[in-house]
């Protein structure tokens, strides 16, 4: 489960939630960016830690079609 809360703090852009597994929850970073360069796509991209395992790191990339 993901869960974001704190939208545009500390500035506009940035993102920050928990991704929550097995009853674990650790902290997401995001930023996204709507209409990039306006091609009418978004973007989001995300850094956090795994909730079964903190030392293993992730990414995360979407980008609208």
């Amino acid at each position: 489960q993901v869960n974001m809360s704190n939208i545009n703090n500390p500035s506009s852009g940035f993102i920050k939630g928990t991704i929550t597994s097995g009853g674990t929850g650790r902290t997401v970073y995001c930023m996204a960016n709507v209409n990039v360069d306006n091609s009418g796509k978004n973007f989001m991209f995300c850094v956090g830690q795994n909730p079964g395992e903190n030392s293993k790191l992730y990414n995360l990339l979407l980008i609208s079609k």
